[in-house]
């Protein structure tokens, strides 16, 4: 382009057109050179230019010779162009050399990317397997119970903790169940189980089995039913709902602070409103719903409110977290009366 433009000049010349100045003009080719072919091409341009420039401003008859004007042109162009075409190389250089690295690092992250995908695949599956697995045994315990309840020979505490346990189990066997459906429910593949619900019952249920072996926790539980509700919805997904959210409430509140459940319905919906005496810490308050997101609990994984809020998504619902160091923490689930 450069050599192109030297000899149209030329040319411009033999026929008495003058371009007033040059210089500008191949400052241009050869920062457009220098950038589209780096600096072996920007340099061969500014050679090109400069042999043009010796050419073009020599004394008419006499090749080489120049007037003092001309003679400060040359060395500002000899000067000034190099260093320019050295520059503009060096940043096309700099930019491959970037460009490069992104791509790599576009393979390295696709890599990585398919790498956890099969990880999370294999994990899934041996999560599927290990609930699957423990199903088996849990039944056994769960029988052993019913069993010991047939007997005349325990006294009426003992048939209260044995009747205890056999619930306990079929709590722990039916969370296992829901757990394994928690993975369709991610894909959107859940189908849900409508039936009649009766949430005081499932609060109730859950009191008793958090309380369990501990007479302090039980105590802390207090329900407030302001008028009377009936669901018509997928009951073991609220069962689990609520059970996440009451083992959040208790595990963060003071030991001396109650977790009061309020149940009402308001505007044609159920609404179970579960409040502790303290905040959510501040690092994971914009990310409460959030998978793994946990603080301040040992072997806490941060799944309880994910699920609560993926299973109250999928009945049709919404989950909200309100919370604050002078009123403590309020979590409120809102679900439709009805669900066809």
């Amino acid at each position: 382009m450069t050599l192109a433009l030297a000899g149209a000049l030329l040319w411009l010349r033999n026929i008495d057109v003058q371009v007033p100045n040059p210089i500008l003009l191949f400052a241009n080719f050869i920062v457009l050179s220098a950038f589209l072919g780096g600096i072996a091409y920007g340099l061969a341009s500014v050679a090109i230019a400069l042999a043009f420039a010796l050419i073009y401003w020599s004394i008419p008859g006499q090749l080489f010779q120049y007037v003092p004007m001309n003679q400060e042109r040359l060395c500002v162009l000899a000067l000034t162009m190099p260093p320019l075409a050295l520059l503009v190389g060096w940043l096309r250089g700099a930019y491959e050399r970037k460009q490069e690295e992104l791509r790599e690092q576009n393979v390295q992250l696709c890599t990585e990317l398919r790498r956890r995908a099969i990880l999370e695949e294999r994990q899934r599956d041996v999560d599927h397997i290990m609930r699957h697995d423990l199903r088996t045994p849990l039944t056994g315990i769960i029988a052993i119970p019913e069993l010991l309840l047939d007997d005349d020979n325990l006294t009426t505490a003992q048939r209260e903790l044995v009747a205890m346990i056999a619930v306990t189990g079929r709590k722990m066997l039916s969370q296992i169940n829901d757990s394994l459906e928690l993975r369709t429910i991610e894909e959107g593949s859940y189908t849900l189980q409508v039936m009649p619900c009766d949430p005081v019952q499932i609060l109730l249920d859950n009191f008793k089995i958090l309380g369990l072996g501990s007479h302090a926790d039980q105590s802390k539980l207090q329900l407030r039913v302001h008028n009377r509700v009936l669901l018509q919805t997928d009951c073991r997904l609220l069962d689990v709902i609520v059970a996440n959210l009451l083992r959040n409430a208790l595990e963060a509140s003071d030991t001396d602070a109650p977790v009061v459940v309020d149940l009402a319905e308001e505007r044609g919906e159920c609404v179970i409103v579960i409040a502790n005496n303290r905040p959510v810490p501040a690092e994971i308050r914009s990310r409460f719903f959030e998978k793994y997101v946990t603080a301040g609990k040992a072997g806490g994984t941060g799944l309880g409110t994910y699920s609560a809020l993926l299973m109250t998504t999928a009945l049709g619902g919404t989950l909200a977290m309100e919370t604050s160091e002078e009123t403590g923490t309020k979590v409120t689930i809102r679900l439709p009366l009805g669900k066809g």
